[in-house]
This record gives C-alpha cells, structure tokens and sequence, in this order.
C-alpha cells in the first residue's frame, strides 16, 4: 500500500477516541500475534466498546496523544506521558507497517517531550518492538513484565532514551551550579561586608588627605547609606514588581 497523500501529524482528541482504539486493536492482533498468545493480546487490547471509549476521552494524566495520518485515514498513533516521563504507545496500522510511520511518530513525541523540558523517556516495549525501538536508541534497562489493565502480564522490556546528549546535561549543570554561586555571592553578608570595609578605607583615607576634621568618624556616612540601601533593596524591588513592571507587562 502506498500512502494516498502525504503523511500528517496532529493532537488527537476526545473525538478521535474509537479510532485511535481500532486502529490499536488492530496493531496489537496483527502485528504482535507471532509473539504473544491470543489471550494475552485479547487483554492487552480487546473490543472496542462503549466503557473503552469512555475511559480513553477522561483521560486523567493528560497524556499527550497524536496520530499520524494518510488524508482522514489514520495509519499511526502515538501517546507520550509528561508527568512520568514515558512514552507509553506508538502503534502503526498493519496497512501502514515498514513505511516508516512509526519512526515519524516516535520522532514527533520526542520533540514534544523535550519541548516540554524532559531529558529523557522511558518506556515498556513489547517482544514484537524491542528492535524497533533499539534502532532508534532506546536502550534496555530491565527485561521483566508488563502490568495489563485485567491484572495479567506479558513480558516486557523496559527501555531509556537520553534526549538531551549527555555531554550537554553535565555542561548544562556546570553552568546552573556557576550562576547558583554567582547569585549565592551576589547576596551574601560576606560581599557586603567587603564592600563596606574597603568603602570606608578609601573614603577614611581620602578625607584625611584632605584635612577634614574627624575623618574617620565622617568616613563612616558612606559605609551607613550602603548598608540601609541595600537593606531596603528587597523592598524595593517588591515595590517595583508589583506596581511599575506588571502594569507595563499588561499594557
């Protein structure tokens, strides 16, 4: 089969519900029956019905879901978890199967997993997709089983893909610990307390070159105006938020 128009990806929706649950019924049964016993697949994907359809639009974790399509056909469907850092399907019709459809969808939920700030996705790949997934970098973490929603099991491998090079995370945390210091010294008692002292210094110094009576007494204005300054800093900029920046943010 050749596509009839070019492959689309777009979100899917609570209307899209029975058929994103076809086309999965019709992956699971086709494509993973040379590897998993009937009653396995029949738990892992059964009838489409009113309760399935029902559960698939609540939708409680705000899974991110998408589908690939040829015009209004459906050929692929893939669904990634923000909140626990999986990608947690990516099926393709066995009309659509060798056609790359499954490694567009893939790439598309990583874009959108990294969009959303995750370095990394996990996930539980049946017998059947290990290879798959292997050849897109995912990396085997434990061999193990797969909790199906009757309670059964089916075995499982469960896999890990860096989406961030590591390379650039280690960089990345380099560069959060320097500008933490940097902002720790910035705010520090140590910091002010310099500032302070080789103020007076200087100005203790300069007044006295200049003859003024009690300099060392006078050289300690400057040192007291810096200290109630940066005091009342915190204040300030409280102040500034509130009534000067969000009102230009809004306008």
């Amino acid at each position: 089969m050749k596509f009839v128009h070019n492959l689309t990806i777009r979100p899917l929706g609570p209307q899209d519900a029975e058929n994103f649950l076809r086309l999965h019924h019709a992956a699971v049964h086709d494509t993973a029956s040379a590897d998993y016993a009937p009653d396995i697949l029949d738990s892992w994907s059964g009838p489409v019905n009113a309760e399935r359809i029902a559960k698939f639009r609540e939708n409680p974790e705000d899974e991110v879901r998408i589908g690939a399509f040829d015009g209004a056909t459906m050929a692929g469907l893939g669904v990634v978890s923000p909140q626990s850092g999986e990608l947690r399907a990516c099926y393709v019709h066995p009309d659509y199967g060798r056609m790359g459809v499954g490694r567009r969808i893939v790439d598309a939920l990583e874009q959108i997993a990294s969009g959303m700030g995750l370095g990394s996705l996990t996930l539980d790949s049946s017998t059947t997709a290990e290879k798959f997934y292997a050849s897109l970098g995912y990396e085997t973490v434990l061999r193990g089983s797969h909790k199906l929603a009757d309670g059964s099991f089916m075995p499982s491998i469960k896999m890990q893909k860096m989406l961030t090079p590591v390379d650039d995370i280690i960089a990345l945390k380099e560069k959060n610990k320097k500008i933490e210091a940097d902002k720790a010294w910035e705010t520090s008692t140590t910091r002010r307390g310099i500032i302070a002292v080789v103020t007076y210094v200087i100005v203790a110094i300069w007044l006295g070159m200049i003859g003024v009576e009690h300099h060392l007494m006078h050289a300690l204005v400057p040192v007291l105006a810096y200290l109630v300054a940066m005091a009342g800093l915190p204040f300030m900029k409280k102040y500034w938020l509130e009534q000067v920046y969000t009102r230009k943010v809004k306008e």
